[in-house]
């Protein structure tokens, strides 16, 4: 038998962490246990966008939640990121799931692989 998992999505770019908490609370309290965060919109600073997400993913984890952020190679520019010094994500992944470490170095071997040829 497989086992399954409820999750949500939440667009910390669309709105606020109060919101954001009490949907949270309301879907653990349904049994839901994974969240999905996109970081293909990021607003504002990369301090500020690092401080939302870790914020989000610090609450989700108190419920026991497993975290899984989308990221865009398009959007490190703008967070001041790069392929060779992926220190900003880290710091989100840490809190996030172990899975989505695991993707960020399968993301790093990809790009120097398909680069370096």
């Amino acid at each position: 038998m497989t086992m399954r998992s409820l999750g949500l999505s939440i667009y910390p770019g669309h709105s606020k962490f109060e919101g954001n908490a009490h949907y949270l609370d309301l879907a653990h309290k349904y049994g839901f246990s994974r969240i999905f965060m996109s970081m293909l919109e990021v607003q504002g600073s990369p301090e500020g966008t690092k401080a939302k997400y870790k914020k989000i993913i610090e609450y989700g984890n108190k419920l026991g939640f497993q975290t899984f952020l989308d990221v865009n190679p398009a959007i490190f520019k703008q967070l001041g990121v790069s392929y060779d010094d992926l220190k900003f994500l880290p710091i989100l992944v840490q809190q996030a799931s172990v899975l989505t470490q695991h993707l960020m170095v399968q993301l790093k071997q990809c790009f120097l692989t398909t680069h370096m040829v």
